[in-house]
């Protein structure tokens, strides 16, 4: 028997995915997805370009001429070495860039990091709004990515001298260093409160004791954003905090972390506590009071940490 074709059935099945397809091209040609959408022309007498107005006022005329994609690029952080060209840092109104481990320029000194860092600038310069980058840096224990810089002893060792006075004048020194790069923005301090030893980074951290970290963390920040020579403050930034917590013992969600492995060697314990370490920011499995140390919890740490 012939087989008979339903014709309405066909256009259906052909005539359905046709048109999803024509609306998903409609939808991703608007201005919505556009890094160059149609904007108005930047008066050259914006009231945000006014240094001689209060903030709160500059700030106001500044997000009021924002478009949608402006404010998407001003709150996005990316990888130096993430970028396809250097017209990206424009072409997106990015707000901020960052260099990794190992992103460094080709001239890996000061000189050649200040280059790079004002070539992304003047890039940022030619965008419609004309906003600075934020650099930011790993600069925890100096600006230690760059030859020649000053290194610090790591923050477990500052926790155990105990002396606000000399974490604030590393992080003015380490500031004052970043400032000739051109890098304005430290991803430190450390303010996490590990609170068993094997942890993978205890040796950032200051301390498991909260009362001790947040005196050192307070004075980091004070020595770190103080006025430099050209009045350029650098920005600090208290990590994990919360993200993290306090590190304690058989949280960890990896199968390693779980019976029967508990009983393994340290290093297998330890390989669990560095993979619990990665997924933290994501599961959140350390309860808030964690990191509150008990008086033994802070008494035993202190003990191995100062020997």
């Amino acid at each position: 028997m012939p087989v008979r074709t339903n014709v309405s059935s066909v256009a259906f099945f052909i005539g359905i995915p046709l048109l999803l397809i024509g609306l998903f091209v409609f939808f991703i040609s608007t201005s919505y997805f556009d890094t160059k959408p149609i904007m108005t022309t930047l008066s050259t007498d914006a009231v945000y370009l006014d240094a001689t107005q209060p903030i709160e006022t500059r700030v106001a005329d500044l997000l009021a001429r924002m478009t949608l994609e402006e404010k998407i690029g001003q709150m996005t952080l990316v990888e130096k070495n993430s970028l396809k060209q250097l017209s990206d840092v424009s072409d997106y109104s990015l707000g901020a860039l960052l260099s990794g481990s190992g992103a460094k320029p080709a001239e890996n000194t000061f000189a050649g990091w200040k280059e790079m860092t004002d070539t992304y600038q003047a890039q940022a310069a030619t965008s419609r709004l004309r906003i600075p980058l934020l650099y930011g840096s790993d600069a925890i224990h100096g600006h230690a990515h760059v030859n020649g810089a000053t290194i610090f002893p790591h923050m477990i060792g500052l926790g155990a001298a105990g002396s606000e006075e000399l974490v604030r004048d590393i992080a003015a020194a380490t500031a004052r260093e970043m400032q000739m790069t051109g890098v304005n923005w430290n991803f430190a301090p450390n303010l996490d409160t590990p609170q068993d030893i094997r942890w993978g980074r205890v040796y950032e951290t200051f301390s498991d004791d909260p009362e001790l970290v947040s005196k050192l963390g307070a004075a980091y920040i004070a020595g770190l954003q103080t006025d430099t020579d050209e009045s350029l403050k650098i920005l600090g930034t208290p990590k994990h905090f919360v993200g993290l917590g306090g590190m304690q013992w058989n949280t960890s969600l990896h199968k390693w972390g779980q019976p029967p492995f508990l009983g393994l060697p340290t290093p297998f314990n330890t390989c669990s506590i560095l993979y619990f370490f990665t997924i933290l920011c994501i599961h959140a499995s350390v309860p808030y009071g964690i990191l509150f140390s008990s008086e033994r919890s802070r008494a035993s740490s202190s003990a191995v940490v100062k020997g």
